[in-house]
């Protein structure tokens, strides 16, 4: 059984397929953490002196005040001499924030508890509750193991049981406190883009602080962290990941102690928040994910694979062939009629694309950025009065059809703000701080969210559209509800996020299941564990320009799936950063996801047009090794001067791999490809040149490349096993 407990030393056993997570309960009721890591014997564990004179609060008088603080707890509170950063902080309606919840009682259920109103790991595995009480405060703590994934989920449900208010403020959903004082962490910073860089730094004694307080989980940093020793690699050592299933303003931080400890929390961001219960009111935490391998980041980062894969993206979607799309926004941007959409689609169709999505500007008076936003209705003087023109034109050249929404956003020069202005989130001094010329709309209001569900659903239900690209292209701002009383106004950008997800769960999950919608904030803004539960992919990056992607999508790799993220090629000069590289390093990158292609095809010349012909034919054999596949990094290009990965097939029959340079300044430049996850027993020919190796040759030897002097090159092949 994946949890068990002992009763004699009242310890818990969290086992996964390669790991053990072990606490027990001390004498005086605190949840007193011993050991996360490689799968150990419980019955060695009872034998050990490990479970004497553990609780500090038996230490001597002198010692007695600061023992707390030497303890690794699963649930630290604030007060109790405890100086350490802590998962909750709540004020009584005294004035006073000792929080000191003890064990209680515990319960291991046969099947997990889904929450409701927030996204999170699937599935009826095994579940243990945990409750803890002081004579104000109860907290159940909630633990799930996924066996095969070698992964943990928890969280944290708080209730006031005093008859006055409590007021939550810090409720983070899980800490974790590690043994030792030599650890590195990876974080995953950025901009717009430029998301998801790859950082490793040593941690000291001190607080770090990853975390986003922009109402979104941000571009500017991203909900996953990973803690690893200071030897660890791609395939050896030690790496602990933590992603929280949250797309909202969170944090991590992470303190190196004196006692030989390293303490990580993480949730819902304290900055600027606070939550107020009434009795019998309950507060949910986000679900907070821990995975750990005893070989390398690569191991890590296929955990988290498989459980989303298994557990996360939708189960009607997660095995889906994604759709091959041509985006008409880098070929039109604004400017386009009937007659130029369907010059796009007939050159689509040729190349063998089978989805084409209709971007911005196809609702009433979108001409610019800087109106209309809330008001969706098709523009039928640009687009010849419905949809369906362009619709029928799809169908006609064998194509699918696709469609923008920005649900989240209002223009201020706008039907919807004309006849709603209480619906836009604006600070009540009136000032209108207009990023991109739009302002959010306030969903921590029920009744915003109720009109989004039906101005959006009148829509899909009056076309055929099989597909729905979901941007959000700003973050929150106003830190304002206009519905929501003066003690509620620290906790609307959690309420905000809440709405959000009845919205994505209303049109997604209940009303249009059959539609495929893909997630997008400005780029990658919004790219977590939370959009991946309703998004089965989502836009990987605004920024298209091969160079800069490859290390976007590298970054990407560390936690999801090169299913869940898309890229496209796109025109040169590249509409980002100006940059020229050739059709075939653009395409490369591209296949490594899900891909799709957003220039004028229509200007393309002959050879261009087969080469995406056989691009396409590629991608489509190869396609289930990006649903499926595992995902091996062999070049950072955070670390190198080229990049490369491998995908490899369960089966280790197929795999596809890249190779390229970022910089050329001699013959130094060239190098051995050395691949991983094949047969090292089994022979491969690889596609493209139709020779043959073992593969112990090819991981161990490698491959010749050889970049070509100042261009970006790349190789992608396909590598099938013949005996």
């Amino acid at each position: 059984m994946a949890i068990s407990f002992n009763e004699k030393t009242r310890t818990f056993f969290l086992e996964s397929k390669n790991t053990s997570y072990v606490f027990c309960i001390t004498p005086t009721g605190f949840l007193r953490h011993l050991y996360y890591g490689p799968r150990i014997s419980q019955e060695d564990l009872r034998d050990l002196d490990v479970l004497d004179n553990l609780d500090p609060l038996y230490m001597s008088k002198e010692e007695k005040p600061f023992g707390i603080s030497f303890m690794r707890n699963e649930y630290p509170c604030f007060g109790l001499g405890d100086y350490r950063e802590i998962a909750l902080k709540a004020t009584y309606f005294d004035g006073s924030r000792n929080n000191d919840v003890k064990y209680v009682s515990h319960e291991i259920r046969g099947s997990k508890t889904l929450l409701k109103t927030m996204p999170c790991v699937r599935d009826n595995t095994n579940e243990l509750v945990i409750v803890l009480e002081d004579k104000h405060l109860q907290v159940k703590l909630f633990y799930s193991v996924y066996e095969n994934e070698d992964s943990i989920t928890r969280r944290a449900e708080i209730t006031n049981l005093h008859d006055e208010m409590v007021v939550l403020n810090t409720a983070h959903s899980a800490t974790l406190d590690l043994e030792g004082k030599n650890f590195d962490f990876i974080n995953f910073p950025g901009g717009w883009a430029k998301e998801r860089s790859v950082k490793r730094n040593p941690i000291q004694q001190s607080v770090i602080t990853i975390d986003s307080k922009l109402g979104a989980s941000s571009s500017w940093e991203n909900p996953f962290i990973v803690i690893l020793d200071k030897d660890t690699t791609e395939d050896n050592g030690r790496a602990f990941g933590l992603a929280l299933v949250y797309s909202g303003s969170f944090a991590f931080t992470m303190e190196q102690t004196i006692s030989n400890t390293l303490r990580i929390s993480g949730g819902i961001n304290d900055f600027d928040f606070s939550w107020p219960l009434k009795r019998n009111e309950t507060f949910q935490t986000p679900e907070l994910v821990m995975t750990f391998s005893n070989a390398g980041l690569t191991k890590m980062s296929q955990n988290l694979h498989d459980l989303s894969r298994n557990h996360l993206i939708n189960p009607r979607y997660v095995n889906k062939t994604r759709p091959i799309l041509m985006n008409n926004w880098e070929a039109t941007y604004f400017d386009f009629d009937n007659k130029k959409l369907c010059g796009i689609i007939d050159a689509a169709s040729e190349l063998g694309i089978d989805t084409f999505v209709l971007d911005d500007g196809w609702f009433k008076n979108r001409n610019t950025e800087d109106t209309s936003l809330g008001d969706w209705e098709v523009d039928t003087k640009k687009l010849g009065g419905s949809l369906n023109a362009v619709i029928n034109h799809c169908k006609e050249k064998g194509l699918k059809f696709g469609l923008w929404f920005e649900p989240e956003m209002i223009s201020p020069v706008s039907e919807l703000y004309k006849n709603h202005p209480e619906y836009a989130m604006v600070s009540p001094n009136g000032c209108l701080d207009q990023g991109r010329f739009q302002l959010v709309l306030d969903l921590s209001n029920p009744e915003v969210v109720d009109h989004c569900i039906e101005a959006i659903s009148s829509i899909l239900n009056q076309y055929d559209i099989s597909y729905v690209k979901w941007d959000f292209n700003r973050y929150l701002t106003e830190y304002w509800g206009q519905t929501l009383k003066k003690e509620e106004q620290a906790s609307v950008l959690h309420r905000y996020m809440l709405g959000a997800y009845r919205l994505m769960d209303t049109l997604i999950n209940k009303r249009f299941p059959n539609i495929f919608f893909e997630g997008c904030a400005s780029g990658g803004g919004r790219l977590d564990f939370g959009t991946l539960f309703y998004f089965p992919q989502s836009w990987c990056s605004d920024n298209t320009d091969a160079f800069s992607r490859e290390m976007i999508q590298y970054g990407t790799s560390f936690a999801y799936p090169l299913s869940s993220f898309s890229g496209h090629v796109a025109a040169v000069p590249n509409h980002q950063t100006g940059r020229i590289t050739p059709l075939q390093s653009r395409m490369d990158v591209a296949s490594f996801c899900a891909t799709g292609y957003e220039f004028d095809v229509t200007t393309l010349k002959e050879e261009e047009k087969q080469a995406i012909k056989d691009n396409i034919k590629r991608y489509k054999t190869i396609g289930n090794l990006i649903l499926n596949g595992d995902l091996y990094r062999l070049a950072s290009p955070f670390e190198t001067d080229h990049f490369g990965q491998i995908v490899v097939s369960k089966d280790k029959s197929k795999a596809f791999a890249i190779v390229g340079n970022r910089l050329v300044t001699s013959r130094e430049s060239a190098f051995y490809l050395k691949l991983k996850g094949l047969d090292p027993n089994s022979t491969y020919q690889i596609e493209e040149t139709g020779k043959q190796f073992k593969g112990n040759t090819l991981m161990n030897f490698g491959l010749p490349f050889k970049p070509e002097f100042g261009d970006f090159v790349t190789k992608a092949f396909v590598l099938t096993k013949v005996d």
